[in-house]
């Protein structure tokens, strides 16, 4: 092997066939062990073995009765709130009493004048 990527690429193609590799020195001189690839490689494989059955997992849960009865249940609820919604908006807005029409107007209540002091 020339280099440490070309030594790296052969072993991991090994490692793939499930051959044995023994340890590779590269003319430059670098040293690939066969257990340092091998365990980088088995830890990747049980990760995405995990991985794939979390995800088969959750796809079941999300399957299951319970959740399509929360998914229905959402659902009547979402149009519930739209009905509400459209309620809310067709009915006309009713003015207050004595409320002022909007921020920094006057409310239309006329208050007392202070008493003026004769001298």
């Amino acid at each position: 092997m020339d280099d440490l990527v070309s030594a790296n690429s052969y072993r991991a193609k090994l490692v793939q066939n499930h051959i044995s590799c023994p340890t590779i020195l590269t003319r430059q001189g670098d040293r690939v062990s066969s257990k340092d690839l091998l365990h980088e490689y088995q830890s990747i494989l049980q990760k995405r073995n995990e991985a794939k059955k979390e995800r088969e997992d959750h796809i079941k849960l999300m399957n299951s009765p319970e959740e399509q009865a929360k998914k229905q249940d959402m659902e009547q609820k979402k149009m519930q709130l739209e009905t509400i919604e459209r309620q809310l908006e067709s009915t006309p807005n009713r003015p207050m009493k004595r409320g002022p029409e909007g921020p920094g107007e006057p409310s239309g209540i006329i208050t007392k004048r202070a008493k003026q002091r004769s001298t």
